[in-house]
């Protein structure tokens, strides 16, 4: 599954487990990381091309703490 909501979002979620270095799958897609969050839990991959205009906000999105 794609990010279902915006990729700007999720590198500065608390939930957000970054693969460094990103992964490709079978098919050539980035797979960046993965999302923590129990209601998600998934994988996070970026499309080739995508319309961030057309994502909707993250209603699990929970800022990572500031040191």
């Amino acid at each position: 599954m794609s990010w279902p909501y915006s990729p700007h979002e999720c590198p500065l979620c608390r939930y957000f487990q970054p693969l460094d270095p990103p992964a490709y799958d079978d098919i050539g897609y980035e797979i960046v990381g993965g999302c923590g969050h129990p209601k998600i839990a998934m994988e996070l991959f970026r499309f080739k091309e995508r319309d961030p205009t057309k994502m909707a906000p993250c209603p699990c999105f929970t800022p990572k703490a500031h040191d």
